[in-house]
């Protein structure tokens, strides 16, 4: 938590900092845009982060700390779930989305799916006022094959539903078709456009030595391990039971894909 406080003030900071510096640069116009132009963008961007952050973590996640979670699901629908945090800009988990954020967004969602939720936070432990366990990656600088190795060891259950906290149109109802298509199967990947999602997946617990040979190699790739595990990829034709294959898996891997997709 206190991490989490520190992180939200040096952004909201270095934000306000670089507002004024980038105020003294010409602004232009949009049409027109003079050299101040972006950098006033991206600050002022940067200052809508951190205060949300700040508040986040100064007001709301402690009330969340106490919050009661979901009612249980019958036992025959119940499996551990992981929440796959990715995060591809640092402050994306605490982004406003349909009225809350995008990390609590993911949450919900899977809390629809399953009772037993985590959080994969990365290298360092944040975000652990949402009610969840928070895992931190064992391997270091190992991409996201390092979350799934850490959600991967922490299971305690068959499956592990993973999650990007960047993918906020995945709907809970394919999350759980998802986990109904694996029986017989290591793991089971939606495939888009001959794209894998594979931040999107189900793993059962026999990927762990696989994953676990492949850091140790060097290897970084989601996919690299797929040659040693049984696959099950889940084609456009079944996604699309569930919505638009395309927009369902659309990434905020940039501001502009954020301000696109939420407007």
């Amino acid at each position: 938590m206190l991490a989490e406080r520190v992180l939200a003030l040096a952004t909201l900071l270095g934000g306000a900092l670089f507002l004024i510096q980038a105020r003294a640069l010409p602004f232009g116009s949009a049409e027109r845009p003079g050299a101040g132009f972006f950098p006033v963008l991206i600050a002022v961007f940067a200052c809508v982060v951190g205060l949300v952050a700040t508040a986040r973590a100064f007001v709301l996640a402690p009330r969340a700390a106490g919050a009661r979670t979901d009612p249980p699901l019958a036992p025959e629908q119940r499996t551990r779930v992981i929440v796959a945090i990715v995060l591809l800009v640092i402050f994306c988990a605490l982004l406003p989305w349909a009225g809350s954020t995008l990390v609590e967004h993911a949450l919900l969602r899977l809390r629809e799916v399953c009772t037993d939720v985590r959080i994969l936070s990365g290298p360092e432990a944040r975000y652990a006022g949402y009610g969840a366990t928070v895992h931190t990656d064992v391997v270091r600088d190992a991409g996201p094959l390092a979350g799934l190795h850490a959600g991967l060891l922490s299971l305690a259950a068959p499956l592990g539903l993973f999650l990007g906290v960047d993918t906020p149109l995945v709907p809970p109802a394919l999350l759980g078709a998802l986990v109904a298509a694996a029986a017989g199967f290591d793991a089971v990947v939606p495939v888009v456009g001959g794209r894998p999602e594979p931040l999107s997946a189900v793993y059962r617990e026999s990927c762990l030595g696989p994953v676990r040979r492949r850091l140790a190699a060097g290897e970084r790739k989601m996919t690299s391990f797929w040659p040693d595990v049984r696959v099950r990829a889940m084609a456009e034709e079944e996604l699309a039971a569930f919505g638009d294959p395309e927009l369902m898996f659309r990434n905020l891997n940039t501001p502009e894909d954020y301000l696109r997709l939420r407007g």
